[in-house]
């Protein structure tokens, strides 16, 4: 199966993660992927270019409609791909407008939940909107998050398109012990950390609430003076002049440790006692959430797309900006004891192994390409 992903760029996002985790698990198999990109980013260094082709448009991010348009028809007739598989809103748009689906099965590709569209962006709004009316190209609309489904459904987006494709995650990656768990702390200076090590991963945005976590550690920090927190993610630097005069606010200074943009993230969640995940919207299938617990840590979330039904009963989940509940939680979570903490921790992680290993869910990509294909082949 030759199978065509046209995204919009390669740079650091929940997207172009599981796409890359995707065509990295499907490598050697029947599945032949090439990606079409709009333009490249960071992550094109982490693909094995030689069993998976990238073709990179280089066009600029005020990009013309028309020139990928002509990009997309292009790489089609060059490729000559069984199915197309589009990811995210402006591809998906793109992919429809070009013509993509007028011979080949289409698949659009969704990782967003929409919770209300005032809370985005004018242009991700209008591209939200603009899609209603060529949802009905896709053969098949892949949701991550069954919350995101329901939501675009609601919107226009037709149901009977309606795949679910959770997020699969790399769990020989994304694993901890005791010897990495203590490597892992004093790679970050925290080999004599005498209090819990809280933290979350993300990159500064309003859609993360950097500043709702950081004031219900504030809380937690009356009741446990020698907790930290780590922060990674992109913009979460010292050059990041409104997180620092938030940190000087709250006299935080001393216990938030900031890590700014790693690649290797485990290592992260591999130091902490517990993982917060504190966006207020926007989320569908929170990828930190599924490494945190495949590397056995305790989780708290909020109750944005489905981050409650993957931690189930195995952490807990609070309202949106809730501040006063999520400090309580916290503590709730560090006045475990330590066995019950680890008990949580394996439960989490297999959770992870026996319903989203890259493993199945790359493989479950594959069946519906499949499907896809042959049901192409009947209608012709």
């Amino acid at each position: 199966m030759r199978i065509l992903h046209v995204i919009n760029s390669l740079v650091v996002g929940g997207a172009q993660q599981m796409l890359v985790k995707l065509v990295e698990a499907q490598a050697g198999s029947e599945v032949q992927n090439t990606i079409l990109c709009f333009r490249a980013g960071p992550l094109l260094e982490q693909i094995d270019t030689s069993c998976v082709k990238v073709i990179d448009l280089a066009i600029a991010r005020n990009r013309s409609l028309s020139q990928i348009r002509r990009g997309i028809r292009g790489t089609i007739d060059e490729q000559q791909p069984d199915l197309i598989q589009s990811w995210m809103y402006a591809a998906n748009l793109a992919c429809s407008m070009a013509g993509a689906h007028h011979n080949h099965p289409l698949a659009w590709n969704i990782r967003h939940s929409v919770s209300s569209l005032r809370h985005e962006k004018p242009g991700t709004m209008v591209s939200i909107v603009a899609s209603i009316p060529y949802a009905r190209t896709a053969s098949a609309i892949v949701y991550n998050a069954h919350v995101s489904a329901r939501q675009h459904e609601k919107l226009g987006y037709g149901r009977d398109r309606t795949v679910i494709l959770p997020n699969g995650f790399d769990v020989d990656r994304f694993c901890t012990s005791d010897a990495l768990r203590s490597s892992a702390r004093g790679a970050m200076g925290l080999a004599t950390a005498t209090g819990p090590i809280l933290g979350h991963v993300g990159r500064w945005h309003p859609q993360k609430d950097h500043r709702m976590l950081l004031k219900a550690f504030k809380r937690v920090k009356q009741h446990l003076p020698d907790a930290q927190l780590l922060l990674c993610g992109p913009g979460v630097d010292s050059g990041n002049r409104a997180l620092m005069a938030l940190l000087e606010q709250d006299q935080l200074q001393s216990s938030v440790v900031l890590l700014g943009s790693l690649e290797h993230t485990e290592m992260v969640y591999r130091a902490l006692d517990l993982f917060v995940l504190s966006s207020s919207y926007g989320e569908a299938f929170p990828n930190v959430l599924g490494e945190a617990m495949a590397c056995e840590v305790p989780c708290i979330a909020t109750d944005v797309g489905d981050s409650a039904s993957l931690i189930e009963s195995l952490g807990l989940v609070v309202a949106p900006g809730d501040c006063d509940a999520m400090a309580a939680a916290m503590l709730t979570q560090l006045g475990l004891d330590d066995r019950k903490r680890t008990e949580l921790g394996k439960a989490g992680r297999a959770r992870i192994q026996q319903n989203y290993d890259i493993k199945k869910i790359s493989s479950n990509y594959a069946d519906l390409y499949a499907g896809m294909i042959a049901k192409h082949g009947d209608s012709r």
